[in-house]
């Protein structure tokens, strides 16, 4: 709330209306040597297969660092390092480089955000997407958040999500992808 040019919050005001839900721990240990272990383990053992098992949730085929990533338990250089110390081909498309592009990429959409603030206000990246009609349905929004969609593999990951606190690289594309344009009315 604005008073005057000053920002001033009440915490009384403020609701979170998440439920406390389980989450495995044993998936988010805040322990800067597990994830070190973690991402030493994937460089070494896991990173070929990367490639043909990254797409398909029924697998474990991903790093499962994302969380340790996001909360700056691990760095990307840290992974970069790691990686080139395991498979230095990896630079030049060998063993190791398809996870490399994905942790440029997202990089690239971090780097985003950081030079183009506007984006996390709600602000379009590409000016032309202003002019489309977003829907505004609190009914499919609920339904997208509880995995009652009726599409399944919506439904599966959100449920996913909501039960575990994590969901697959692939998964997390789909879930965002339905959010963003449909159901249709």
């Amino acid at each position: 709330m604005r008073d005057s040019g000053a920002l001033s919050t009440s915490l009384s005001a403020i609701t979170l209306s998440y439920p406390q839900q389980y989450f495995d721990a044993q998936r988010f240990v805040a322990d800067e040597k597990l994830a070190i272990a973690q991402l030493r383990h994937f460089c070494q053992q896991a990173v070929g297969e990367y490639e043909q098992q990254r797409d398909f949730p029924a697998i474990d085929g991903t790093s499962r660092l994302s969380a340790s990533l996001a909360t700056g338990g691990l760095s990307p250089r840290q992974c970069l390092n790691r990686l080139l110390a395991e498979q230095p081909q990896a630079l030049e498309g060998g063993r190791g480089s398809v996870w490399l592009n994905e942790l440029i990429w997202r990089e690239f959409y971090r780097h985003l955000m950081t030079y183009h603030p506007a984006l996390c206000r709600y602000q379009p990246f590409i000016r032309w997407t202003d002019r489309v009609q977003w829907q505004n349905n609190p009914t499919h929004l609920q339904a997208w958040k509880t995995g009652s969609t009726g599409y399944p593999i919506v439904d599966a990951a959100m449920r996913q999500l909501n039960a575990t606190g994590w969901m697959h690289n692939r998964l997390r594309m789909i879930t965002a992808s339905f959010f963003g344009q449909g159901p249709a009315d």
